[in-house]
């Protein structure tokens, strides 16, 4: 989209910005939009958004409130008009929720952000809401929830760029109308919301339950909006903290505790049911701390599902791994109960070579789960566990530690598919096809096979014979089927018809072609093969 020419002046940018400064935001200065539409800093390689990144590093200390400092960025009448920006989290007091999407607008709806008569400004097509910064939100710069982007500015700089600056698309950014700064203050996130980001940002603030303890200490009362839930909430979690199990008993005495604190702590009190609520996640969230701390004392293979030796702790155990042989063709080994962290539990299928090396194994666990490696802590000690070892003994001799590998094995279960799901039941299939598109003969006066080596049925020895090459057969019913075959793999499925028929080689017929050409060597089948090919193929 072109740039519009009616942009704001050096002066309505400095003007606004001064404005905004004298409400304690810290200001940023961030690079323009050149006349050509072109970001400023002159780099499109490295920028990181038209118009939108701060000039210089470190900016995040070079933020200011200083009058004459926002002055300076607008003396040189003759350089693109510079962008500002607002420095977010503790030192402004102030945090942006922004909705970009169709989706985030309508998650921003249910929460009711929208209501809310907090500064207000739209970029582009999307709004952006200002509100209070608050103790207590995740040690993050940004979260995101339902889509919403929650920009917090804590543990790592973030910023927004503010009204008037210009936008990519060829607007200038604008307050909505009676929510700028000077025409409504600063309101604090709503208290199910900002619970809600909490969550999102994967943890409960940094220093809430002290803080808490000792506004309970010193009486402290809080009134709606003031940060009712968060204090309720660090005290269950300090409650939950001293759980030596979770009876249902010990549950319902956090509750009733914290039920005694709303009344006494909260003015007016928060309703009951939102209590019971926010003490239920307090302990969860106290129970989900306690198995990371367990979980990250476990070795990497205890966290894939393997168990220490009771005895013996440099040996591993299958745990929760189970191995299962398919009798398919080929064979497949198949280890289920291979835990992700992301992913929970997974089966990994591995060929039999796979399954005999250690190596193999660890890629195709890797492959599979994308984030369990076996190899970790190092791949000598995995091979070791895998393919077992021996040991010398304290008395003398050594002793043999058995390999996982042989441990899953010796209680593995063993399944065999139904027949199509077997490779040789497929080839058969496809042969079973081709085979059937020829009729038997009404006379016995047909004895001589087709020229072509095409399959034919003839007379032979008085009884009803199919006349074939064997080889151009397979070729045109793997053709047929649109597939594919190895010389091994019809082999394969020859030796199992003979199996069945009780042949060691197949019956077969030589006829010299016309003129002087060499003769042809036909392969014959009867009634028998047919049969053996449709129990191949499950028919």
């Amino acid at each position: 989209m072109p740039i519009a020419t009616d942009r704001p002046t050096a002066n309505d940018v400095f003007q606004a910005t001064s404005a905004v400064a004298t409400h304690g935001l810290q200001i940023v200065q961030l690079y323009g939009i050149a006349a050509d539409g072109e970001c400023e800093c002159g780099e499109p390689a490295k920028c990181s958004g038209t118009g939108k990144h701060p000039k210089g590093f470190n900016w995040q200390h070079r933020a200011t409130t200083d009058e004459h400092v926002i002055a300076s960025w607008f003396e040189n009448e003759d350089e693109t008009v510079p962008n500002v920006g607002v420095l977010l989290g503790q030192a402004s007091g102030v945090i942006d929720i922004e909705a970009d999407t169709e989706e985030a607008m309508a998650a921003l709806k249910r929460w009711g952000i929208d209501r809310i008569a907090t500064p207000t400004f739209r970029s582009g097509r999307s709004p952006h809401f200002f509100f209070k910064w608050e103790t207590g939100l995740p040690e993050k710069a940004v979260v995101k929830l339902d889509g919403i982007e929650c920009r917090l500015g804590n543990s790592g700089a973030a910023q927004t760029v503010i009204p008037p600056s210009w936008h990519a698309s060829g607007v200038a950014r604008e307050w909505l109308p009676g929510r700028s700064l000077e025409e409504c203050d600063l309101q604090p996130l709503p208290e199910a919301f900002r619970d809600a980001v909490i969550r999102a940002g994967g943890g409960k603030g940094k220093g809430i339950t002290k803080a808490a303890r000792e506004a309970t200490v010193a009486g402290k009362v809080f009134k709606e909006g003031e940060g009712r839930h968060e204090q309720l909430y660090a005290e269950a979690v300090n409650f939950a903290r001293d759980l030596p199990h979770s009876s249902e008993e010990e549950v319902e005495r956090i509750h009733q505790i914290v039920l005694g604190l709303n009344l006494k702590q909260c003015n007016p009190p928060y309703p009951e049911d939102e209590v019971r609520r926010c003490t239920n996640d307090a302990i969860c969230y106290v129970r989900d701390k306690e198995a990371e701390r367990m979980n990250a004392q476990r070795t990497p293979w205890e966290r894939m599902g393997l168990v220490k030796h009771p005895v013996n702790t440099s040996e591993y155990e299958r745990g929760g791994w189970l191995l299962t042989v398919r009798h398919s063709d080929p064979k497949e080994y198949v280890i289920d109960g291979v835990i992700s962290p992301t992913s929970g539990a997974v089966a990994v299928i591995l060929t039999a070579d796979d399954f005999l090396s250690a190596a193999k194994t660890a890629r195709k666990i890797l492959s599979t789960a994308g984030d369990v490696d076996p190899t970790n802590p190092n791949s000598a000690e995995w091979s070791r566990l895998w393919n077992g070892y021996s040991k010398e003994q304290e008395g003398g001799g050594r002793r043999t530690v058995k390999g996982l590998k042989c441990k899953l094995m010796d209680d593995c279960l063993h399944y065999v598919p139904p027949a199509e799901y077997q490779r040789y039941s497929l080839l058969a299939s496809w042969m079973l096809d081709y085979l059937r598109r020829f009729k038997k003969p009404t006379s016995e006066d047909v004895t001589e096979p087709s020229p072509t080596g095409t399959p034919k049925w003839i007379f032979a020895g008085g009884q009803p014979a199919l006349a074939f090459r064997y080889e151009d057969a397979w070729r045109r019913a793997v053709e047929q089927a649109g597939g594919a075959v190895t010389t091994a793999e019809w082999r394969d499925v020859s030796r199992r018809i003979r199996n069945i028929t009780g042949e060691k080689e197949f019956s077969d017929m030589s006829r010299r072609r016309k003129g002087d050409s060499p003769g042809c060597r036909f392969t014959l089948w009867d009634d028998r093969h047919i049969a053996a090919l449709e129990k191949l193929a499950g028919v």
